[in-house]
């Protein structure tokens, strides 16, 4: 047994199951702010370039659909009104 006491081989693991600190929801007390709402998170700029760069493509999308539908639409009054 190499000369160690039983006393020095005790192996203590704390864990605290039933979360006695946490508040009813079960988050940690530092999870929240003065006013008891959780903390804002800032937006990752990469994700709003996403969502603007998407926004962008769907209204392109639904301009160039229109304007390709209205040819259809309108050229059969033209070609009456032209002769």
């Amino acid at each position: 047994m190499s000369g160690q006491t039983g006393a020095s081989r005790d192996v203590v693991f704390a864990v605290d199951i039933a979360g006695a600190d946490a508040d009813p929801a079960g988050r940690p007390p530092e999870m929240t702010t003065e006013s008891g709402s959780a903390p804002l998170r800032a937006i990752n700029p990469l994700s709003a370039i996403a969502i603007a760069l998407v926004v962008t493509l769907g209204l392109l999308y639904v301009v160039s659909m229109f304007l390709r539908n209205s040819i259809g639409v309108i050229a059969p009054d033209l070609a009456a009104e032209i002769g």
